[in-house]
């Protein structure tokens, strides 16, 4: 078969804080092509993300290609309201073309897609085993420069965890690990393909599988592979990992939420505060830096536990400097346990093509209405709290994020160097 897959662009613009700006490839549709192409399909995919003007180039995909079916992966937000905007397109353009929905909405709420979009067919619960990613399916939007796409590697399917407001305990919890060899292979491939060596990891669970954690990270430092990005929960982090990543890993990701403990129960994070500051010092000495998120507007949160969350990232950057705290407005995701068990309120699905979740526009009228546990004063007050939080923890100039650009410009690194 011959099949169209496409990326829905949002259009909240967002600042790289990197002199090279650069976007997440289409990592869902890149995953599913190269499950179909193993298959025996014919995979196209075309991104409106980063498209000068989709509709031309999806008008003449769809005049000289005979697709047998197009796909398209949705997920909560403006994503939603383009998926249903191509699909019209495409209605008009190709009538009688299958088209085929995706995604994590499809997971979640099915019957309301279903029922208010209209797709020809449907696809919820997502692959049970992760391929090696074809990255020949983007074509020459695989660069070392990586202009438009970063060389996202997607490691592992599901999550251990049973984070409460968290959308993965709707897709299922089990974990599926991809292997050492495989994962090191897509490195080597997109390495051959277009020469480059820097790296993100895109799953959340790197960290949980020690040995192969750092079965991978060794084999990055046998081949002066660099991992510019990878995200983890902070227990999992221990001395063994941290001498792994010194040398390969330039900025660590993790999620605090809140330091209250009443707010640690009710998220289900149970992170061990108090093992953090030495961690952190230990990423410092060789030369790790840190990306710390933190939510503000859980129910029932006082402006103390927001003092508190201020006060201890003040702590942390006193001992990491090169250290960012980024703050974000809990979101009521829809059917997960926080949203079921706090906020009562019934949407409709396409009230969700307008979800946010960042400090983004005080003004945004959706921002108060998907938040009917904040009065509208205490969404601004905790609107303007997010974006001081922002502004004081972000990176210093000149910090160490800056030498990945570096490295992608061919000049010598200087990942591993204390700061």
């Amino acid at each position: 078969m011959r099949v169209l897959l496409i990326n829905p662009a949002h259009n909240l613009g967002h600042v790289s804080y990197r002199s090279i700006h650069r976007d997440p490839p289409p990592m869902s549709l890149m995953i599913y092509g190269s499950w179909l192409k193993q298959g025996g399909d014919d995979v196209d995919i075309l991104d409106t993300h980063i498209s000068e003007d989709w509709r031309q180039e999806l008008k003449i995909m769809l005049d000289y290609k005979n697709y047998d079916w197009i796909g398209l992966t949705v997920i909560i937000g403006q994503f939603m309201k383009n998926a249903d905007e191509i699909t019209q397109f495409i209605r008009k353009e190709a009538p009688g073309i299958p088209i085929k929905w995706g995604g994590v909405m499809c997971s979640v709420m099915p019957e309301e897609i279903r029922r208010e979009y209209k797709p020809d067919m449907m696809e919820s619960g997502g692959l049970r085993e992760l391929p090696e990613t074809d990255w020949g399916l983007i074509g020459d939007k695989l660069t070392r420069g990586q202009v438009p796409y970063y060389h996202m590697i997607m490691s592992s399917l599901g999550c251990p965890f049973d984070c409460s407001f968290c959308y993965k305990q709707s897709c299922g919890r089990e974990i599926k690990y991809r292997s050492v060899e495989s994962v090191c292979a897509e490195m080597d491939d997109i390495n051959a393909r277009c020469g480059g060596r820097v790296f993100a990891i895109g799953d959340d669970n790197f960290l949980t599988n020690q040995k192969r954690a750092i079965s991978i990270l060794e084999y990055c430092k046998s081949k002066g592979y660099y991992i510019e990005e990878c995200i983890g929960h902070i227990n999992n982090l221990n001395d063994d990992l941290i001498r792994a990543m010194a040398g390969v890993v330039h900025i660590f990701i993790f999620s605090i939420e809140s330091v209250d403990p009443a707010m640690q129960v009710i998220l289900n994070k149970r992170i061990k505060l108090h093992e953090i500051p030495d961690k952190l010092a230990r990423l410092r000495s060789v030369g790790i830096v840190c990306n710390i998120s933190f939510m503000a507007g859980l129910p029932g949160e006082t402006d103390e536990e927001l003092k508190a969350n201020w006060k201890y990232m003040e702590y942390l950057r006193n001992i990491h400097p090169y250290i960012r705290g980024n703050c974000y407005l809990w979101f009521p995701l829809p059917k997960t346990r926080l949203t079921n068990d706090c906020v009562h309120t019934q949407y409709q699905i396409r009230e969700y093509e307008n979800a946010n979740f960042w400090v983004h526009d005080k003004n945004d009228v959706w921002g108060p209405y998907f938040r009917p546990h904040l009065s509208r004063q205490r969404y601004d007050y905790l609107f303007d709290w997010g974006m001081r939080f922002n502004e004081t923890f972000k990176y210093p100039i000149g910090s160490p994020p800056d030498v990945i650009d570096e490295v992608l410009a061919g000049n010598k690194p200087k990942l591993g160097e204390a700061t």
